[in-house]
């Protein structure tokens, strides 16, 4: 999650809590506590998207990682041997495609690395006869292609759980600027009536604005609307 949205969020908290805190100021206005529940609602929503996207995060995550890691030394051998096999018979694309150096680890994206893996093990399977004269036995071979076989699994399920992550992130994005746009167009408006019969509340509905801890900036602007 972004700074911004961060900020965005405890400021709609303290508004909220601002309200929850001073209904006796409000409470013959209906349309605000109808407006004051709607962002409750939001808040609790928001909050759900939040907890799952830190879940989505965890597990399959790790597991990918390990796998990784788990292949990546094999990989390397393999490999160097199918280039010097593409070397020797002037075949240029698996030169190029089974390319894969020690710093691809941290260099390369982890959805890249799975692809290279793959990629690798398929011409491993393909010239697993002809590699053997660089030292890779048909058994390591097969192990290996095994091994990124039992792998992908654990890469599908990272990539069908990074989709729910995107999907995910454009929700709580979605929410929050309902949030913010509730509070702008109908909170905000509701709450100017009160400048001049409790112009401390209004004060106070100001303060639970502010995006930073010394409550010098604003996040939301009650009256020209939230940043974005």
């Amino acid at each position: 999650m972004r700074k911004d949205q961060k900020a965005k969020i405890v400021a709609l908290k303290s508004v909220h809590k601002v309200l929850g805190n001073n209904t006796s100021i409000w409470n013959g206005v209906p349309k605000m506590g109808v407006e004051f529940e709607n962002l409750g609602t939001q808040l609790a929503l928001i909050e759900e998207l939040i907890v799952r996207q830190v879940s989505l995060k965890k597990g399959v995550v790790i597991e990918k990682n390990n796998a990784i890691r788990e292949l990546f030394e094999d990989a390397l051998v393999l490999s160097s041997a199918l280039r010097n096999f593409a070397i020797e018979n002037n075949e240029l694309a698996l030169f190029e495609k089974t390319k894969l150096i020690n710093s691809d680890l941290k260099r390369l994206t982890s959805i890249d690395l799975q692809v290279r893996l793959e990629v690798i093990a398929e011409n491993v399977d393909a010239y697993k006869d002809f590699i053997v004269e660089w030292g890779i036995s048909l058994e390591k071979s097969a192990n290996f292609v095994n091994q990124v076989s039992l792998a992908n699994s654990i890469f599908l399920a990272y990539r069908e759980k990074r989709q729910e992550s995107v999907i995910n992130t454009l929700k709580l994005a979605s929410e929050l600027k309902k949030a913010n746009l509730r509070v702008k167009s109908v909170i905000g408006g509701l709450i100017l009536q009160f400048k001049k019969t409790a112009p401390s509340f209004l004060a106070i509905f100001e303060k639970a604005l502010r995006s930073d801890k010394t409550g010098s900036k604003p996040s939301i602007d009650y009256e020209s609307g939230p940043l974005e």
